[in-house]
């Protein structure tokens, strides 16, 4: 599962904030990997 940050002050999964001029939102989500097999493409 992915991480929300507001400066240094996790936030909840679902919520509503205001983000203020010089403040940092962090959003992190999971990705890359895939599903099954690598396989190589020829061109």
């Amino acid at each position: 599962s992915g991480e929300n940050w507001l400066d240094n002050l996790r936030l909840s999964s679902k919520c509503t904030v205001q983000v203020k001029a010089g403040q940092q939102l962090t959003i992190n989500t999971p990705g890359g990997g895939g599903f099954g097999t690598a396989t190589l493409k020829k061109n």
